[in-house]
């Protein structure tokens, strides 16, 4: 008999910065499943441990990968609060679609939308949008995108949020 291991599965926990100045926010790559010994290589930073350490804000991923070469990717975002006016009430953005073909709407309840960002997994800004006039929604064509999860960064005139989206073709 063949027995086969469990799913590799990696959830990613990060530590947000005590000061935006230090830029001193950590990941941890939390791994289950798969054969150990596990290697470990977080973008964009390049280190190869299981805890990035010294991490700006920022989004980071991490693809591990077990001795079999089966691979799992996970992410997480860095950030404090010093210098970004986060959203006390995220809710007020609406993403829809989602899960997406690329074309998604944008809308909020409250305020105006400023700019929208959007970044792949690999924290590579693949979209971005800064209004010359402010508005409440906004469509968003990222059907040059592969499938897959990115993260739209959304700046109001009340803070910012960010939101995972997927795209499915």
């Amino acid at each position: 008999n063949i027995i086969q291991p469990s799913v590799l599965v990696t959830n990613v926990t990060g530590v947000n910065p005590v000061s935006c100045v230090s830029g001193n926010g950590s990941a941890t790559a939390n791994v289950s499943g798969g054969t150990a010994p596990y290697g470990y290589n977080w973008t964009p930073t390049g280190q190869i441990t299981q805890v990035a350490v010294v991490l700006p804000n920022g989004i980071y991923s991490v693809t591990v990968t077990d001795s079999k070469g089966c691979t799992a990717i996970g992410a997480t975002t860095i950030s404090c609060s010093s210098g970004v006016n986060e959203l006390s009430d995220p809710s007020i953005i609406s993403i829809y679609p989602n899960p997406s073909n690329g074309m998604v709407e944008v809308s909020v309840t409250t305020g105006n939308i400023n700019a929208i960002e959007v970044l792949n997994l690999l924290g590579q800004r693949v979209y971005l949008m800064s209004n010359e006039r402010t508005q409440m929604s906004n469509s968003v064509d990222l059907s040059s995108q592969s499938s897959g999860v990115y993260f739209m960064r959304v700046n109001t005139e009340l803070g910012t949020a960010t939101k995972k989206i997927i795209i499915e073709k």
